[in-house]
């Protein structure tokens, strides 16, 4: 008996030695779930999307997945705009579920992000848009201020039928110009990105009760230059370009395309003189000259550049043609000749004290005044 209790162990620690160790932690063979023409199942989106703002548990998504076998699971999106989704666990049984995917990171722009969700060797697209800020439509006003000494404080525009006067105003320190309101215009709120440069506005109609209207979103290139400005709906949806530009080697801007509902409106080319003026802007079709403007200058110091925070807000005379040769000359122009007739136009730019313009004339006739703090 004794013989064969120990033969009776030897075989149980000889057969419990030779087994393998079972690897419980396999992972599903799952797949996200399609209908029968092989699109997939919708997937819902959670959560306020904004830019700047960290996402938190509120945002999430949730997709549908077919479990044909039990185990662990991984389902990740690529990383749009700042932020991601992702979940991981164990599917305890087969079948159809829905899996929370939470999203992380922190949206860095407006617009429509297009993400696509991976699971094992299946994969499903999704879109979330980013909106611009709406915390204006419903005529609530942003904490501004007004602007430090010297800064602008107000521009009117004169012409025959109206006037219209644009108030600035700004940030805590008085000198980034955050919000531009009119009496017969619209409201513009401007964001300005880590550089300190433009990097959007966003546009309200009426002068009262503001309602969101679009936004105009500054692209840059090399040296911090506006290569485009992108035109966006109120939920943050792409509707059209609105410039593109050119520069040369030295930082000079040399060419201008304006557009309208996907077509080119307006093209402009920039040639400089010596000092560093706009000597000549040419209308062009099909890379062909139709018409041009031709500039003479005085020898004061051009201070535009100080008043605006850049050339978006300044727009004088004829919209479009000559509104950049003012801000990119180096001195003040004092007069244009059109190169459809050879006509002479005076321009007069009155400045203050410290060389600031108080006023522009053209053919004597008054056009702009600036007020300041």
């Amino acid at each position: 008996m004794k013989h064969l209790l120990i033969t009776f162990f030897l075989t149980a620690f000889v057969f419990l030695a030779c087994q393998k160790t079972i690897d419980w932690n396999l992972n599903a063979v799952a797949s996200l779930a399609k209908d029968s023409t092989e699109n997939c199942l919708p997937i819902t989106v959670h959560g306020a999307y904004k830019t700047g703002i960290v996402l938190n548990d509120s945002n999430y998504v949730v997709v549908s997945v077919n479990v044909d076998s039990p185990g662990q699971y991984n389902i990740f999106t690529n990383i749009v705009n700042g932020y991601s989704f992702k979940a991981s666990g164990t599917f305890a049984s087969k079948g159809l579920t829905d899996v929370k995917l939470i999203g992380s990171g922190t949206p860095l722009d407006i617009g429509a992000n297009d993400f696509i969700v991976h699971l094992n060797y299946s994969s499903c697209i999704f879109s979330i848009v980013v909106p611009s800020d709406t915390s204006n439509t419903g005529g609530n006003s942003d904490t501004v201020y007004t602007g430090a000494s010297g800064t602008l404080a107000s521009e009117q525009f004169n012409s025959s039928s109206s006037a219209e006067t644009d108030f600035m105003w700004y940030d805590s320190t008085g000198l980034k110009m955050k919000e531009v309101t009119s009496n017969n215009g619209p409201l513009k709120k401007i964001f300005y990105n880590a550089s300190n440069f433009i990097d959007k506005i966003d546009y309200y109609t009426s002068a009262v009760n503001y309602i969101f209207d679009h936004t105009e979103k500054f692209v840059y290139g090399n040296n911090n230059d506006v290569t485009a400005i992108l035109r966006y709906s109120p939920d943050g949806n792409f509707e059209d370009s609105i410039f593109s530009f050119e520069y040369d080697a030295s930082d000079n801007l040399i060419k201008t395309i304006q557009y309208d509902g996907g077509s080119i409106k307006d093209e402009k080319s920039y040639v400089y003189d010596a000092s560093g003026n706009v000597a000549k802007v040419y209308t062009l079709s099909a890379s062909t000259i139709t018409d041009s403007v031709t500039f003479q200058y005085d020898t004061r110091q051009n201070k535009f550049k100080q008043i605006y925070p850049q050339f978006m807000f300044f727009d004088p005379f004829i919209a479009g043609n000559v509104d950049f040769a003012f801000y990119f000359s180096a001195n003040y122009p004092s007069a244009m000749i059109l190169g459809s007739d050879k006509s002479l136009h005076p321009i007069t730019i009155d400045v203050n004290a410290i060389g600031k313009p108080t006023d522009i004339k053209l053919d004597g006739v008054l056009w702009y005044t600036y007020n300041y703090n």
